[in-house]
């Protein structure tokens, strides 16, 4: 474990540009650089994780900013405890143009900033994130855009991303991405609580020309308003094959799917089965989306929910097309499914269908608690 001070080189592999990273002075070393010199981004370079780093809770700043590759090898870093008063504040505060991570998971502790607060990164833009987890590493921001993997996302490519922790903000609050433009999501999977007072989404908050693909959440979303299962509200979006198993519960437009619809939306092969928790005051309440702003072209197909008191596919304007309602019989059946790809994107279970490749995670705890809504009860 860290000391709290102590830093030391980590080895350098000149031919491959790699610095590899063995224990946690190394990555001391590694922050210490950026935050004393605001032009060493390690551009075109890596940083390899040799090991798994323990940062035993100690005051850390993160990386400042990054443009190479950070190869996390499968390995983890550890009681990561991050507190900051600015914006852009995560395991790494910015990644620019062309920077990677991948294979990294983040384990115990808390990050703490104003805007643009991420578990993995604060502020990302035309970058690439693959394969990252946070696990029980508290995410909290006193502002907008925070996300349980990153709090503000332009331009970037994201799959494979996990987030099993608990995340706080005001405004654009997301379990994998608080606020996304212009990117995509797929394969992504949420279980954190995620609490926030406007734009809040089980996958992202708030979205701008952004999609969402093959993705799933299973924690629930609370408090605000735009309050959605996938999105929380979304300005031209995508959501496809995805699902909400999670409860949900807030103060207005309130949806299973999606909160709230600015602008052209289009959701295909998706699905809710969370229930939404809401008092009969609040009209713009729906099973798939909360509320559709007046003359928005939205195009949908093929979207099913589960029934529940007398909640319409969309709270307003009332519409039944948005998606197509079903009891908790009906669910089981695979063939009351229209047009659904049961051979290489869904399987059922007992309850109701689960995307394939969530059942082969080699983490068995992980799976079960992702999907035991639709398993029977032993």
């Amino acid at each position: 474990p860290w000391d709290g001070t102590t830093i030391n080189a980590p080895r350098y592999d000149e031919e491959n540009r790699t610095y590899h990273i063995s224990d946690a002075t190394h990555f001391a070393w590694i922050m210490k650089r950026t935050n004393d010199n605001d032009s060493i981004v390690y551009d075109n370079e890596t940083l390899f994780f040799a090991n798994d780093i323990d940062m035993d809770n100690r005051s850390m700043q993160g990386i400042r900013k990054f443009q190479g590759t950070l190869d996390g090898n499968y390995k983890s870093i550890s009681n990561i405890r991050i507190n900051r008063v600015y914006a852009k504040v995560g395991l790494i505060g910015q990644l620019i143009d062309n920077g990677t991570i991948k294979n990294l998971t983040i384990i115990e502790g808390a990050i703490k900033g104003r805007s643009s607060v991420g578990g993995v990164v604060g502020w990302a833009i035309n970058s690439k994130i693959i394969n990252v987890v946070n696990r029980s590493v508290r995410v909290e921001g006193s502002e907008d855009s925070i996300g349980g993997i990153v709090g503000f996302a332009d331009n970037v490519t994201i799959e494979l991303a996990t987030n099993y922790s608990k995340i706080i903000g005001v405004r654009g609050v997301g379990g994998i991405v608080g606020n996304a433009e212009k990117g995509s999501i797929t394969k992504s999977v949420n279980l954190g609580e995620i609490n926030g007072r406007q734009s809040v989404g089980g996958i992202v908050g708030y979205g701008k020309d952004s999609s969402i693909s093959l993705s799933h959440n299973n924690g629930q979303v609370v408090r605000g308003k735009f309050v959605g299962g996938i999105f929380g509200s979304s300005d031209n979006g995508t959501i496809e094959n995805s699902s909400n198993l999670a409860k949900l519960q807030g103060v207005g437009s309130i949806g299973g799917i999606i909160g709230y619809v600015s602008k052209e939306l289009t959701i295909n092969h998706s699905y809710n089965y969370g229930l939404i928790f809401v008092s009969d005051s609040i009209k713009t309440v729906g099973r798939v989306i909360g509320e559709v702003e007046d003359n928005t072209l939205d195009i949908y197909s093929n979207n099913y929910y589960l029934e529940d008191k007398d909640l319409q596919a969309i709270g307003k304007p009332e519409a039944e097309d948005a998606g197509i309602k079903m009891d908790v019989f009906q669910f089981t059946d695979r063939y009351n499914f229209d047009d659904w790809d049961f051979n290489s994107i869904w399987t059922m279970q007992s309850k109701c269908p689960v995307l394939q490749w969530i059942l082969e995670i080699d983490d068995e705890v992980l799976v079960e608690r992702l999907i035991s809504p639709c398993k029977a009860s032993s």
